[in-house]
């Protein structure tokens, strides 16, 4: 459903409660037994793109963006070698990370801030921004982008990955062989409310009485709002539909990653 008439700071706040309400319920729901012996044991959640990019992060400051209770990236950077630093803007959110990071043993920074301010965090405090498959959440991208930037030392890199939005936002199977439903408009930035419960993703462990909403970007919004914040783009990858997908989906892009550079 679309998004009643509110500003950035209420869509924040709505969002805030939403994540802190489910995350409890989503963290349990999604963790197996083994988790934390896995990463005692070195795991690494990392897909081969995503390691590609990222490189050798050995003693490397890193900053993870809205890492949720169970941090896999922040961890699997830890275990890489990196220093890490991870935020979530719920308190709920980094109560649990917290007392992940204490059961498996590693040493990872967890503060309460929202990915796009970065209030709590000093310019120039990392080599490395990490953004992962939370794009959708930033209302300003503008905003968040010149704080990656503020946050990174010269020559320190900002590493993004996310879903697709012609994938995600535009497009469905409607249920006939090889054939896709158009759901949207690619330039409609209509922000998308819907009530927690009735979700799929990680909101359908949370409250029903509460609402989250969702912010579509085109891929030229992410783009242009990262060159705006004076990042030199290195690198862009659209990764096509997986294989577990049905065939029309497979036609198209999966999910992209973003490699940029404060300049030295």
């Amino acid at each position: 459903m679309e998004s009643p008439k509110r500003d950035k700071q209420q869509h924040v706040h709505m969002n805030r409660r939403a994540w802190d309400a489910a995350h409890p319920g989503w963290f349990a729901a999604n963790t197996d037994p083994n988790w934390h012996q896995n990463f005692r044991d070195g795991a690494v959640e990392l897909d081969c793109a995503e390691l590609e990019l990222l490189g050798d992060v050995e003693g490397v400051e890193v900053l993870q963006l809205s890492c949720a209770g169970d941090a896999s990236q922040a961890f699997s950077l830890a275990n890489l070698g990196a220093k890490v630093t991870a935020c979530d803007f719920s308190p709920a959110a980094i109560e649990i990370a917290t007392e992940n990071a204490r059961r498996i043993g590693r040493d990872v920074r967890f503060v309460v801030d929202d990915s796009q301010q970065l209030s709590t965090l000093e310019d120039g405090a990392f080599d490395l921004v990490f953004a992962d498959y939370n794009l959708w959440y930033y209302e300003d991208l503008p905003t968040a982008c010149r704080n990656w930037y503020r946050v990174l030392r010269e020559g320190g890199r900002l590493v993004l990955h996310e879903h697709h939005p012609i994938t995600v936002w535009c497009v469905e199977e409607d249920g006939t062989e090889d054939r896709l439903r158009v759901l949207r408009s690619y330039d409609d930035r209509t922000p998308e409310c819907y009530r927690c419960g009735d979700d799929v993703g990680p909101f359908s462990h949370g409250d029903p009485e509460l609402e989250a909403v969702e912010f579509p970007h085109t891929m030229a919004d992410i783009v242009t709002a990262i060159a705006q914040a004076s990042f030199v783009i290195k690198k862009m990858v659209e990764r096509m539909g997986e294989e577990g997908e049905d065939p029309p989906k497979r036609k198209l892009p999966y999910d992209f990653f973003v490699l940029a550079r404060r300049a030295a």
